[in-house]
């Protein structure tokens, strides 16, 4: 079995040159298991479903196992064929809890977590998304505890873990504290900086996280749902924040870089946004956060993740989590 990093000697407070302790290096396997990637397979007027057999097609050569999406019937396609599990978004103006669950049971193989609700303080105040008669924050807090207790409760689901919602900025403090989860999902874009600086423990984005949990809480294992750069160089004007970008030949070089620094910080996944570019205007950084541009030919970033896989993977893992 290959391993992904040399043993690395750590020194701790108090010891001598003569007692450095080895910390044994990961499978080389873990580290690509660790790897995941956002689309839009059911958006019809993007790539994803207008060619949706070339998307399979890059998706395969990429060696990526993971996808995190809204449900969409092509999922039962992609795990049947190239083995593809998914992370999937659960949302009360979807479908009823029971519904979802039913879903999520008769396909329990190809799931291997249900995350909560995507940024809720952006969206759901903005559409009007509301539960059992409250609006935003008091609705996604009661749809949370639900879907938590609901998927717990549901034996065909067979321990399926559950991440957190992922308010960005201080919107978890609207939520907290909130604990009906197995992983505290987040979404640490590094906004064209290095990719460490948004997962350092005494930067804004993880105190905005940890936050959700409240005070006197354990924090649970953290996975990024959402992370990554876009490469629109022209302005820096994304939907949630100002975010600088990078050129792709960057891009090529952070892209794997950033996958490694949150695997040794201890993510239990890091998916990136996303694989495809939704468009091709040059001004547009919602445009330009994809592995391949919009004409779904290859960044340097996709050439880097499908050779690194190439050269590590060795079989499937699959996610597991404790019930909490």
């Amino acid at each position: 079995m290959r391993r992904f990093l040399l043993p690395i000697l750590l020194l701790t407070s108090g010891v001598h040159a003569g007692h450095l302790q080895w910390e044994p290096a990961p499978p080389a396997d873990e580290f690509v298991d660790h790897i995941g990637v956002c689309t839009h397979l059911g958006y019809r007027n993007s790539q994803y479903f207008q060619s949706y057999d070339r998307v399979k097609q890059l998706l395969r050569q990429a060696g990526i196992r993971y996808l995190r999406d809204g449900w969409d019937p092509h999922m039962r396609d992609l795990h049947d064929s190239i083995g593809t599990r998914f992370v999937v978004l659960s949302e009360p103006q979807w479908e009823p809890i029971d519904q979802q669950l039913k879903l999520f049971g008769d396909n329990r193989d190809m799931i291997a977590l249900v995350e909560g609700p995507n940024e809720p303080n952006n969206f759901w105040p903005k559409h009007n998304v509301s539960y059992r008669g409250t609006a935003y924050p008091k609705a996604c807090v009661l749809w949370q505890d639900d879907l938590f207790k609901a998927v717990r409760g549901d034996s065909a689901l067979d321990g399926l873990p559950v991440t957190s919602p992922t308010p960005i900025f201080d919107g978890a403090l609207a939520l907290a504290p909130l604990n009906s989860y197995d992983f505290l999902a987040t979404h640490p874009y590094a906004g064209g900086q290095m990719p460490s600086t948004p997962i350092e423990w005494n930067g804004r984005t993880m105190r905005e996280t940890i936050s959700l949990v409240g005070p006197d809480h354990d924090l649970k294992p953290l996975i990024a749902t959402e992370c990554g750069y876009h490469y629109a160089l022209g302005t820096d004007k994304t939907l949630g924040v100002s975010m600088g970008g990078l050129s792709e030949q960057a891009g090529g070089k952070y892209f794997l870089r950033h996958f490694a620094e949150f695997f040794n910080a201890g993510f239990v996944k890091t998916i990136t946004y996303e694989f495809v570019d939704r468009g091709n205007d040059p001004n547009e950084p919602e445009d330009h956060f994809g592995m391949l541009r919009h004409d779904l030919t290859p960044k340097p970033a996709y050439a880097a993740l499908a050779n690194l896989n190439t050269l590590l993977g060795e079989s499937p893992r699959s996610i597991t989590a404790t019930a909490g």
